[in-house]
């Protein structure tokens, strides 16, 4: 691509994960182009475009970042919580550092539980439009370091108490040795040499077809000697075995009666835990029927407070429909006293009308009468 200015490489040969797996997501490629010129992510995060597997708890999500500068150099800043490597240094956290071709980079170089390596390498090969290139135009990889070797090989084994590993081991390891009976045999015969290192002495080897009668004599007084401390270094064997066994058979008893003070605390305490929890849930469950208990009464008296409100209800509209109908039937008898009294007005009216006409003709009637009198007293 004309646009790649590098790639990086998984260096599967040099990668430990311990069981693990592939220290590569799923459906990452083993080598990847770095192109572009924003700023690259590497890591366990879905924006890395070299996407390390999330098993790898290890390995931050963003690990390291590389970016180019203006001069088409190449930058690594390491952005991650166990740190970065390159080509066996520890880079400065948030620092940029330059790259070269070549340059092997190594993730989180920290030992985990013991016997399980923790490393995952990579490498940078610039591209045509790097000046990384430049730094190594030969494209020569460095050397590669040798993967760590684990903690449980690392780790020396203290020197202050003996394990029972240790004291099982040295018996084993004498018992392979040769027997002191056929030591002595060799040397008798003069077919082996004794080892100065295991015999703490410095007599040097006895060779019987040189040597006069007094170096015989003096050989014999050296095997004698070496004898004597064979058959005490036999018998300190013995008292060390016998000792390792007694103290093995002590350990055994106590690590049985401490296990087992504790197995049975442990098994008191699961009791007496189990007892709590079986009355907790007979609690639980009386609690829980006296609750269905009472929100059955509840429902009921609900539905039955519900029907007596339904039942004063009903009865309030009745009462409210004839109440309305007993104002309708006031309104209609008022709006007929209303008519009477207008009718018994009007009658009165025409009562008090005839009334003075009444007057009105007795009036005139009364006139006609003295008229008519004087006309009749005339007349008789």
């Amino acid at each position: 691509m004309a646009d790649c200015w590098g790639r990086l490489t998984l260096l599967l040969d040099q990668c430990h994960t311990g069981d693990k797996g592939h220290p590569l997501a799923k459906g990452q490629p083993s080598e990847v182009c770095l192109s572009g010129r924003k700023v690259l992510v590497i890591g366990r995060c879905s924006e890395s475009v070299l996407r390390v597997s999330r098993a790898l708890a290890w390995i931050s999500n963003k690990h390291f970042q590389l970016e180019i500068d203006d001069s088409g150099g190449i930058l690594l800043r390491d952005t991650s919580s166990n740190g970065t490597w390159v080509n066996g240094e520890r880079a400065v956290k948030d620092v940029p550092r330059v790259l070269c071709a070549g340059d092997e980079i190594e993730l989180a170089a920290s030992e985990g539980e013991p016997g399980e390596h923790r490393q995952v390498f990579l490498r940078f090969e610039a591209g045509p439009n790097s000046t990384a290139a430049a730094a190594n135009p030969h494209g020569v990889a460095p050397p590669v370091r040798k993967a760590a070797t684990p903690l449980a090989q690392k780790t020396p084994t203290p020197t202050g108490s003996p394990s029972p590993a240790g004291l099982k081991a040295a018996p084993a390891s004498l018992e392979d040795d040769v027997s002191p009976s056929v030591k002595r045999q060799r040397l008798t015969s003069g077919s082996e040499r004794m080892p100065t290192e295991t015999m703490g002495s410095s007599t040097p080897m006895i060779q019987h077809e040189r040597a006069g009668s007094q170096a015989e004599a003096g050989a014999l007084a050296v095997l004698e000697a070496q004898r004597a401390r064979a058959d005490r270094a036999e018998a300190e064997l013995a008292a060390a075995r016998e000792a390792w066994t007694a103290t093995s058979l002590r350990w055994r008893s106590e690590a049985r009666d401490v296990l087992g003070g504790e197995l049975r605390q442990v098994e008191d305490e699961a009791r007496a835990e189990h007892t709590r929890l079986r009355d907790a849930l007979t609690e639980h469950e009386r609690e829980r029927e006296r609750l269905t208990q009472y929100a059955s009464q509840a429902s009921q008296d609900c539905q039955r407070a519900v029907q007596e409100k339904i039942a004063e209800a009903d009865i309030r509209e009745q009462a409210e429909r004839k109440a309305e109908a007993a104002l309708r039937h006031s309104r209609e008898l008022e709006a007929t006293l209303a008519a009477e009294r207008a009718k018994c007005d009007a009658a009165n009216e025409q009562v008090q009308r005839l009334t003075e006409e009444g007057a009105t003709l007795r009036s005139k009637l009364s006139g006609i009468i003295s008229e008519l009198q004087p006309l009749a007293r005339a007349d008789i």
